[in-house]
């Protein structure tokens, strides 16, 4: 009898297990957090270039102010800033040096030359932003974004990293080294005195968050039954979008970015309040052959659920853990997925779709204030929509099958991002936005089920972490992809929207279907998804 077995009597997801399920889940609120909170540290700021020379001019007693400091500083910068059609210049002043202040100067005889004494900003509508502290303007503008994308590639060092410190000491303990870690890093980064430190800290800081996201999904699915372990592993995408509506709120009420970032990061203290009365993953237990630690938490989920435990389920667990030791190597390597044709190009389509998702998915997030409407509002909105979205996944994933669910939702995705290049600024595009998203967020929630169904058990992990590191790809690069409006403002939408067309295209013409198919264990089973009346040979004709 193994665990699995043993949860089908005390109670797969039962009120013990909901309890628990629903605290790892809460801590989890905190991962939007620092994830993109950088969108509101570098929200529009207007600046012009400082001209110190008439810092100390008090101009309101003049006439023509009329004691106003209001009307003498526009005609500071009037006098010292060329007005092109669309704009006084932001890296472009009038060179004044040795002139004095004068509301009648003539400057068509002026020469201009380049910001070179910094710049002034205007803090009005958003509060101090990294763009004021770090001077993130002219020809360091695009910085933010190259931030963003290393900000991501420390992610991806951190699905590595805090799944092996996972694996050695436990979900628990790792759980608590990643909070620590994610607590200090982002106490840190409020102090840091230039854009590269700060974006050291920041990438130091990624790991963490991932591994304070990860865990608990780890740990979701490993204190409840298989039949509920889609479940709570959809339960706790909802506190994502959560999360992210709180952060927008917050980021709305809190114009400051680096008290932003101190209170985003005193909130997290919350998860103290239960997570010593949150116990050990039982399966990992079972797996370390630490029985009577975790025939202790079986009782008490057992106790908690109001049932009572099998007689004899301890022996039996011993029993289950000497013969997976007795076991020999499975003669599957994780090399095969590669070299047998059929499985080597069912990966090249799954992860290239898990690459389109990432891309899309933090393109539109990152990008969601530039679609014409207030920031705060589209980004909320750009958090809620994601609650559809996983109810949809759900749905989808119970009632319908993975493949043309998938394939439908990527495409859908993939017209609305190019329809939304044709939709004028303001509420309309916002909203097709948003709907682009859903249809984004939904098949990737699918995705994350479907990318495991199709290998076999021996390299499932490894065949689902690969996808999932080119998904990160996709997201490191989604920021710099953002970056080429810049050129032409369509250019992102429409790169976004190819994309997933030509994914979900693929999807849809070479993947198998896996709805109510068993969990393939050998990669005959494997390669033999989706074949009705045939078998599919995996001998040596079927190799590259």
């Amino acid at each position: 009898m193994g665990y699995d077995e043993i949860l089908l009597q005390i109670g797969e997801l039962g009120r013990y297990q909901w309890r628990i399920v629903f605290f790892v889940c809460v801590s989890t609120l905190v991962c939007p957090w620092h994830l993109l909170i950088q969108v509101f540290f570098i929200l529009d700021t207007p600046s012009f270039c400082a001209t110190p020379e008439w810092d100390e001019v008090d101009c309101t007693a003049w006439p023509e102010f009329n004691d106003s400091s209001v009307l003498c500083d526009e005609a500071k910068r009037n006098l010292s800033i060329p007005l092109y059609s669309d704009g006084f210049a932001q890296c472009e002043k009038y060179d004044v040096t040795g002139l004095e202040f004068d509301p009648f100067l003539n400057t068509s005889s002026l020469d201009i030359i380049p910001c070179d004494e910094g710049w002034i900003y205007d803090v009005s509508d958003y509060g101090p932003t990294i763009i004021s502290k770090f001077d993130l303007v002219c020809d360091r503008a695009g910085l933010p974004q190259i931030a963003q994308s290393i900000f991501f590639a420390g992610s991806l060092l951190g699905s590595v990293c805090y799944g092996m410190i996972a694996d050695w000491f436990g979900r628990y303990h790792a759980w608590w080294i990643s909070l620590l870690h994610q607590f200090v890093c982002g106490i840190l980064v409020i102090f840091m005195p230039n854009f590269w430190s700060y974006t050291a800290v920041r990438t130091i800081l990624a790991p963490a968050n991932y591994g304070a996201w990860i865990i608990p999904v780890i740990m979701a699915t490993e204190y409840v039954g298989p039949s509920k372990r889609m479940i709570s592993g959809l339960f706790i995408e909802y506190f994502f979008a959560i999360g992210f509506m709180i952060m927008t709120v917050l980021a709305w009420l809190i114009r400051d970015w680096a008290i932003l970032q101190l209170t985003v990061t005193l909130m997290q203290l919350y998860i103290l309040t239960y997570l010593p009365f949150v116990p050990e993953s039982p399966r990992w237990l079972i797996g370390e052959n630490r029985i009577p630690e975790a025939s202790k938490i079986i009782r008490r989920i057992a106790k908690g659920n109001g049932t009572t435990p099998p007689m004899g389920f301890e022996d039996q667990l011993h029993e289950e853990y000497k013969e997976k030791m007795a076991l020999k190597e499975d003669e599957i390597h994780f090399l095969d997925i590669f070299t047998n044709r059929t499985m080597c190009l069912r990966t090249t389509v799954m992860s290239f779709a898990w690459f389109a998702h990432g891309l899309a998915y933090f393109g539109l997030t990152l990008g969601a204030s530039g679609f014409g409407i207030n920031p705060y509002v589209s980004f909320f909105v750009s958090g809620f929509i994601e609650i559809p979205s996983y109810t949809a996944a759900l749905l989808c994933l119970l009632k319908f099958g993975r493949k043309n669910t998938t394939a439908f939702f990527m495409i859908l995705g993939g017209i609305i991002c190019i329809c939304v290049v044709f939709t004028p600024l303001g509420p309309w595009r916002a909203v097709s936005a948003a709907i682009g998203k859903l249809a984004v967020t939904t098949s990737f929630v699918i995705l994350f089920v479907y990318g495991a169904e199709i290998y076999p058990t021996p390299v499932r992990g490894f065949g689902v972490g690969f996808c999932s590191v080119m998904g990160r790809m996709g997201d490191i690069l989604s920021p710099i992809i953002n970056l080429l409006r810049n050129l032409w403002e369509p250019i992102p939408l429409i790169l976004y929207g190819v994309i997933l067309l030509i994914s979900g295209f693929w999807v849809f013409t070479t993947l198998p279907e896996t709805r109510k198919r068993d969990l393939p264990e050998t990669m005959e089973e494997a390669v033999n998804l989706g074949s009705k009346h045939r078998k599919i040979p995996t001998d040596e004709h079927d190799k590259l």
